[in-house]
């Protein structure tokens, strides 16, 4: 997990999704982070890459790393008018416009139950595919607490779950640029 601040993160929300940290030498472990700032609320974005608030991506196998005493709140964000979403690259003009043309935004929160990792210790979420340093499927199918968290975050957003993840979204960026003759 890459532990960033919030100047980063708002940076990283505007550039094309990547499979792997900018810098290794951020890396942190969810407990290690957790003991490290014991008094704070860790805020983790399962999905790894924000988006158009329409579906929810597979989570990464991170949030099986949590301690089972450590509460897991699903909390669902969601922009009024809908027209407001993650822009995909290249169209952060069409993005700010649609954000700061309008007087006034609802933002619409909703906070699924408490979930515990209750799978702890049953297995490590260490083993990557050489090709690429990406977790295999097969732990993600494991990750218990990450499917119940993403199905608690369905529910109250009210959206699908997709079978989607990064390498998906990486894969319809560059299409999308494709399609529509944009330089990477």
């Amino acid at each position: 997990m890459e532990h960033v601040s919030l100047p980063v993160f708002l940076w990283r929300y505007f550039t094309d999704p990547t499979l792997h940290p900018v810098e290794l030498t951020n890396l942190i472990s969810l407990p290690e982070l957790l003991k490290k700032k014991a008094n704070c609320t860790i805020l983790l974005f399962p999905e790894a890459t924000p988006t158009n608030g329409r579906g929810i991506l597979c989570f990464t196998p991170a949030l099986s790393t949590v301690p089972s005493t450590t509460k897991i709140f699903p909390v669902s964000l969601k922009y009024t008018p809908a027209d407001i979403t993650t822009p995909i690259p290249n169209t952060y003009i069409d993005f700010f416009w649609s954000l700061l043309s309008r007087p006034t935004h609802c933002i619409r929160v909703r906070i699924a139950e408490i979930i515990y990792n209750t799978d702890v210790g049953v297995r490590k979420v260490e083993s990557f595919d050489s090709e690429d340093s990406s977790y295999t499927v097969e732990e993600e199918e494991l990750c218990r607490v990450c499917e119940r968290s993403s199905e608690a975050l369905a529910r109250i957003g009210r959206i699908k779950r997709l079978n989607l993840g990064i390498r998906d979204k990486i894969g319809f960026v560059k299409a999308w640029k494709g399609r529509n003759n944009l330089l990477d």
